[in-house]
């Protein structure tokens, strides 16, 4: 029995104006980021603030929203209260602020809390994505929701590191070793394991098939192999082992996906 036009479109419609508003928060980061650029030498420790205001704001936010959005679609499970939602929101780009602020114009305690909260949200939303897999039924697309969860996780480590740099813990190479793993885990796992899992969905539709169980099944090893060689990785930095940092790499490159061509007609899932 089909749903009736008039109860479907009401619930589209709130569907749509949630994420027109939420993406409303998306579009002022990234005018942030244009005013922040223009602005150039004038602000304090412009080329971080830069970076920052685009990747933990702009980037981030839509990180949040989207990876919530996709696990409910694929799931097909019902919608988390919008309240928790606007929270999680309204948590990360406080933090968010107070990263900007600390770093930017000090007291770095103010920065360090901000990462504290930027650990915890994204910890909080991970939660709620493991929760929604737990509610669904089995299905096709359940293996991506292990790479937002990851992701979160490497947003947390990022965090934890973030605000080590902010309390100037570490000197010389100390310091920029910690850096330099900040940075890995943030770009290759926050922004990269979200991309590279939402790219096991995105290759089936560009082509027009239907997933084949080897996608998969490649989702689910390219996992295995991407978030612990993140994590060699980012321990290879820290430790001063390049080779271990280098291999850790290769395992995360390893588990990228590659398109697949299946020779099944493509339906709507």
């Amino acid at each position: 029995m089909t749903e009736r036009p008039e109860t479907v479109q009401p619930a589209q419609r709130s569907r749509a104006s949630w994420h027109l508003r939420a993406n409303a928060i998306v579009v002022g980061w990234l005018a942030l980021t244009v005013v922040v650029a223009l602005a150039g030498d004038v602000l304090p420790a412009s080329r971080w603030l830069l970076i920052h205001v685009f990747l933990l704001g702009a980037v981030s936010t839509a990180i949040l929203i989207w990876s919530e959005h996709f696990t409910v679609a694929l799931l097909r499970v019902r919608t988390p209260p919008r309240r928790g939602s606007l929270a999680r929101l309204g948590v990360l780009n406080a933090a968010t602020v107070a990263v900007l602020a600390g770093v930017s114009a000090g007291p770095w305690q103010v920065a360090a809390a901000g990462a504290a909260l930027v650990a915890g949200v994204v910890v909080w939303h991970a939660a709620v994505l493991v929760l929604l897999v737990r509610q669904a039924l089995p299905g096709r697309f359940g293996h991506v929701i292990g790479w937002y969860v990851s992701a979160a996780g490497a947003l947390a480590a990022g965090a934890v590191l973030g605000g080590l740099l902010a309390a100037h813990v570490g000197h010389g190479a100390a310091h920029e070793r910690l850096h330099a793993a900040h940075a890995e885990v943030n770009v290759f796992g926050w922004v990269g394991l979200t991309v590279l899992g939402t790219l096991f969905t995105l290759w089936p539709t560009v082509l027009r098939t239907r997933m084949p169980d080897e996608t998969r099944r490649a989702s689910r090893v390219g996992l295995r192999l991407a978030a612990p060689g993140l994590a060699v990785a980012v321990a290879g930095l820290l430790a001063d082992r390049q080779w271990v940092a280098l291999a850790g790499l290769a395992a995360y490159a390893a588990g990228a996906p590659a398109p697949r061509r299946s020779r099944r007609p493509w339906a709507p899932c």
